[in-house]
């Protein structure tokens, strides 16, 4: 496998909510850090959506919501 050189473009995709590639693995390790693993997947079966770099997860996406008085 030929290493990404800085001329090619990353690959970036946003990754909707119960994606097959955050739900087809026992093991993600491989698809972002242990540290991050209850921010992806909040338990209870809740995966949040989920940018992916390269085939990494990168974070988390959301909709904030603003309260006006």
């Amino acid at each position: 496998m030929e290493s990404p050189s800085a001329k090619d473009p990353l690959q970036v995709r946003l990754l909707g909510r119960f994606d097959t590639y955050t739900l087809g693995y026992d093991d993600r390790e491989l698809l972002y850090e242990s540290a991050c693993a209850r921010r992806v997947n909040a338990g209870g079966g809740l995966i949040r959506p989920t940018p992916a770099v390269d085939g990494r997860i990168v974070g988390t996406l959301g909709v904030g919501l603003a309260l006006q008085a």
